[in-house]
């Protein structure tokens, strides 16, 4: 997870070094450092909690699958304590990493059943 890392390099400066070790030139390891910038992103540390505990939780999708395909229904919320339990996650805190989870399962419904992305802000 180095984008969760404060003090490792930035993605894009990482990939400019190994290209650079293996010789790519110097335009395409600028095309390439552009576009992982785009890509890249900043993690709150108080965030950190909840995207492992989501991520931890990614073979917990309930789905159903027929005849048109796979419909998303949402995490299996059975799974989260024993999730909570293996990531030391303290008592106190339990309440809110599990309401980021569902917000980021929210976010995430949409477009695991092929629509857009949901902006929470509009």
């Amino acid at each position: 997870m180095r984008w969760a890392q404060r003090d490792t390099l930035p993605a894009s400066r990482h990939l400019d070094e190994q290209l650079a070790a293996f010789g790519a030139p110097e335009d395409v390891r600028a095309q390439l450092a552009e576009e992982a910038v785009a890509d890249e992103f900043v993690l709150y540390e108080d965030n950190v909690e909840i995207d492992r505990a989501f991520r931890a939780l990614s073979t917990q999708w309930r789905v159903v699958v027929g005849p048109v395909g796979a419909l998303w229904l949402g995490l299996d919320y059975g799974s989260v304590p024993a999730v909570l339990d293996l990531l030391d996650v303290p008592p106190e805190r339990r309440a809110e990493v599990f309401s980021g989870v569902r917000l980021m399962e929210a976010a995430a419904l949409p477009v695991l059943n092929g629509g857009e992305p949901v902006n929470p802000d509009e």
